[in-house]
């Protein structure tokens, strides 16, 4: 009794999976995995995607050479700002001074961080749009290193 109802179990519980693993979803429309990527291979323009990313890169170069050179001369005027703090004649207006260079160069600072961010991910935005068009979707493209992006561009 018990070898029955452990093979009608047994039954009922791998028929579904077996039918499973045999359907045909549609996913490859007749043809192997192996002639699908093929295809795609085909509809891949390489020309297209070799342009995007000479935009995206040259885009990136311009963004963080104008960063460093913005925190080249802010750096600049903060020693030139510290360094006039010291000769002020009391304590307290040195204090002040030199808070207020402190202050100044956070806020540029900042300010600066936030131009670079915006310039990167404008360059990865127009990459992924240009891209787009490149194969009909991104079927080459996978793993991104954008910044504050999801894994999705490798290239």
């Amino acid at each position: 009794m018990n070898k029955t109802i452990t093979l009608a179990l047994l039954i009922t519980v791998t028929t579904p999976i077996a039918s499973f693993a045999q359907t045909d979803d549609g996913l490859y429309k007749g043809k192997t995995p192996t002639e699908q990527t093929t295809k795609k291979e085909r509809e891949f323009d390489s020309a297209c995607v070799t342009n995007a990313i000479t935009l995206r890169e040259d885009a990136l170069v311009v963004a963080f050479t104008k960063f460093a050179s913005v925190q080249n001369s802010l750096m600049n005027a903060r020693k030139a700002d510290l360094i006039a703090a010291l000769s002020k004649d009391t304590a307290r207006q040195r204090t002040d001074a030199r808070k207020a260079a402190w202050k100044e160069y956070r806020t540029a600072n900042r300010n600066n961080q936030d131009e670079l961010k915006k310039a990167r991910q404008q360059a990865w935005a127009t990459f992924k749009t240009s891209t787009s068009t490149c194969t009909g979707g991104r079927a080459e493209m996978s793993g991104d290193q954008s910044p504050g992006g999801s894994a999705t561009e490798a290239i």
